[in-house]
C-alpha cells in the first residue's frame, strides 16, 4: 500500500513517527511538503507534482496540515481528494477547524455545550 504523507512538517517528532512506523508495516510513503509543490490543475486522472519524481498516484493520503497552511495547499489536498483518492482527514473540515470560533459556533447550534468564550478582534 502506498500513501502521501501531507505535512509542511519536515522534522516534527510526529512526521517521523508516522514515515518509521510505516516503514515497519510495509507501508511505501512519501512525505509530501504541500508549500513546495507545483502541480496542475487538469481534468485529468492524475497529480503531477513538478519537480518530484513520478511516483503514481497513491492509495490514500494523511494529511497533516494546521492552522498555518495555505489555502494552495488545502487546494491540492482538494484536488488529490477530487482524483477518488481518500484522504485521511478532509481538508474542508480542517479549513473549517482551523478557525475556532467557527468550530465553537457550530457545536453550539448544534446543542453542544460549549465553555464561555470571548472572541477578541485582530486590530
Amino acid at each position: 500500500m502506498h500513501f502521501w504523507l501531507l505535512t509542511n512538517l519536515r522534522t516534527s517528532p510526529s512526521t517521523e513517527l508516522v514515515l518509521s512506523t510505516s516503514e515497519e508495516l510495509s507501508f511505501s510513503a512519501k512525505h509530501i511538503v504541500p508549500s513546495e509543490q507545483n502541480y496542475e490543475l487538469t481534468a485529468e486522472n492524475t497529480v503531477e507534482l513538478f519537480g518530484e519524481k513520478s511516483f503514481g498516484n497513491p492509495d490514500f493520503c494523511f494529511v497533516r496540515m494546521g492552522s498555518a497552511a495555505s489555502a494552495e495547499g488545502f487546494a491540492l489536498v482538494s484536488k488529490i481528494q477530487s482524483l477518488g483518492i481518500s484522504c485521511i482527514n478532509d481538508p474542508r473540515d480542517l479549513m473549517f477547524l482551523r478557525d475556532k470560533a467557527q468550530g465553537l459556533i457550530a457545536l453550539s447550534a448544534s446543542n453542544v455545550p460549549i465553555p464561555r468564550t470571548l472572541v477578541v478582534g485582530q486590530d
